[in-house]
């Protein structure tokens, strides 16, 4: 029997897929079942992305994190648009042609020209790969320390502010965010206090 594709699509997602999709780009760890579409799960995980950011609200890490963002949304715009290619070299589908111009390759494919389109295509998506690796390269000079570490220091200031050990196995992302806002809140109020 068919069962529905089910996957994350809020801050309810689990704070440690939330921690891996950041540090791999591997949106599978939205799936809860099912075989859910890669534009799903790019929706999904750019809509997750935008309420952890207006969560945070922090505007260094809205500068990091939306080029953790540019980078996974762009990984997986270059697998589709290979595969869109790849299924174009099958012979001429109309459909798959336009839905590389709706991922945003500039060629338009015809028929009567398809192989010389397709290189062009690949050109096209040669210069996608290498817009790509230069963020990346940009990000790993901007990234001290890795992701997970960034995570991990901030859940031990976490267990050590509330007394408990704070596990992303056990909260969501929107628990940490809502954990985060009150312990930084609480560390002010502290601080106005001791000024006094």
């Amino acid at each position: 029997m068919f069962r529905k594709a089910k996957y994350y699509n809020d801050l309810e997602l689990p704070l440690d897929r939330f921690i891996s999709i950041l540090d791999k780009g591997d949106l599978s760890r939205l799936v809860i079942q099912g075989k859910p579409k890669i534009n799903q799960l790019n929706e999904a995980w750019d809509k997750i992305f935008e309420e952890y950011q207006n969560a945070m609200n922090s505007k260094r890490s809205k500068q990091f994190l939306n080029s953790i963002r540019y980078v996974v949304m762009m990984r997986n715009r270059l697998l589709i648009l290979k595969r869109l290619v790849r299924a174009n070299s099958h012979g001429y589908n109309r459909e798959l042609s336009e839905l590389l111009n709706q991922n945003g390759i500039r060629t338009r494919v015809s028929y009567s020209t398809m192989e010389q389109d397709l290189m062009r295509v690949l050109t096209e998506i040669k210069g996608l790969e290498s817009q790509l690796n230069s963020r990346e390269e940009d990000l790993k000079k901007e990234e001290k320390t890795n992701i997970r570490q960034d995570f991990s220091r901030l859940m031990l200031r976490l267990s050590e502010h509330y007394g408990f050990n704070y596990s992303a196995k056990e909260h969501s992302v929107y628990d940490f965010c809502e954990a985060v806002k009150m312990m930084n809140e609480s560390i002010k109020e502290a601080n106005k206090k001791t000024k006094r």
